[in-house]
């Protein structure tokens, strides 16, 4: 119980600094008094309603009206009691007007993070403690570490490995503790990270990726005054998200092997590793395909549009959002098949060796 709430404890630590961050001058958390349905233009027709909001700043303690929004007669509007955050800008005459943005789902967030850390706890036992924290840190060295770095360091690539080595150092050794199976699959693991390294090089090259794919890069871009190498950012985007999955294969293969041996203590290498790589195979298969599964569920939306356009294949794929999230796949799940057989062999020799 007491590793619970520390772990409790430790996650509110981590999330507070967001939550409690100070809100820039042009945006304001609100809470909706009431809803106005109000007159829309002509030329709008009659399947559109429009509304402003009455709506109370937290911050200045004050009642503001919201331009008029427009929506659908099928879509749901705002409710009164909503937590919303809202922004301000100026009309030509130099107004302030205020329009919503979106609702305020930070401690909503936060809740259903605490509910997730308590199943933890449920399900692992005492085991639980050090996968949340591993989880804490990695998002510590990721949102507190890796995003400044990589807004105020042209080193775009170091920082990217640098990230990866420390999430999956310290991640691993807090996550299945300071043993020689964990030692091994991290060991495997990096040999993984430098496959994906080169695998996402050529692809990238062959390809004639730039890392534009999708709009948020083009208006990071901008922002930064292309201060930032894009291209470079799609790669490390590449390595970090291939940390998570080949930890996870490694260290269920190194897992698997030492399960096996001690059930046989006896048991040959080449048996050893043949055993295992059986385990291996079928994890593998799952893995490349729920990648796959992922990445295509991500932009959906995007391959329906393309498909109402009567796309062809070819054209479809050749689009540079579904070409990266390819090259991902295409990296990450040929370092995979590659990681399984490097991290049962290191095992097999590291348990027979002394024979």
């Amino acid at each position: 119980m007491k590793k619970l709430f520390l772990s409790l404890f430790i996650l509110f630590l981590t999330i507070s600094p967001i939550l409690a961050d100070e809100i820039s001058e042009e945006t304001r958390k609100g809470k909706i008094l009431q809803v106005n349905i109000v007159e829309c233009i002509e030329a709008l027709g009659e399947e559109y309603v429009c509304y402003t909001y009455d709506v109370y700043l937290k911050e200045t303690q004050e009642e503001v009206v919201t331009m008029i929004s427009m929506m659908e007669k099928t879509d749901i509007p705002f409710s009164e009691g909503d937590a919303v955050y809202l922004t301000r800008m100026q009309d030509l005459e130099g107004n302030n007007t205020w329009n919503i943005t979106g609702y305020d789902r930070a401690m909503t967030m936060l809740l259903w993070a605490m509910v997730f850390v308590v199943l933890v706890f449920v399900v692992c036992g005492r085991r639980s403690s050090g996968p949340i924290l591993s989880l804490v840190l990695s998002f510590i060295i990721l949102y507190f570490f890796t995003v400044p770095q990589l807004l105020s360091s042209p080193n775009t690539v170091f920082i990217g490995y640098l990230a990866a080595f420390l999430i999956l150092t310290f991640g691993m050794y807090l996550a299945h503790g300071l043993k020689k199976q964990t030692t091994v699959a991290l060991v495997s693991t990096y040999m993984g990270i430098g496959i994906v390294s080169l695998l996402a090089w050529m692809l990238m090259r062959s390809l004639h990726l730039s890392g534009m794919g999708e709009e948020t890069a083009f208006w990071l871009s901008v922002h930064m005054d292309g201060a930032i190498n894009i291209r470079h950012l799609f790669f490390v985007s590449i390595i970090i998200g291939a940390v998570g999955v080949l930890d996870d294969v490694a260290v269920g293969q190194v897992s698997s092997m030492y399960e096996i041996h001690t059930a046989n203590i006896n048991i040959g290498a080449k048996e050893l590793y043949r055993k295992t790589m059986n385990v291996g195979r079928e994890h593998v298969a799952s893995m490349i395909n729920t990648l796959f599964i992922v990445y295509a569920g991500s932009s959906l939306s995007l391959v329906m549009l393309m498909y109402m356009s009567n796309r062809d294949m070819a054209t479809l794929v050749s689009i540079d959002l579904i070409s990266e999230e390819i090259v991902r796949t295409l990296a990450i799940s040929i370092a995979l098949l590659l990681v399984v057989p490097i991290s049962t062999y290191i095992s097999a020799w590291l348990l027979t060796k002394d024979r």
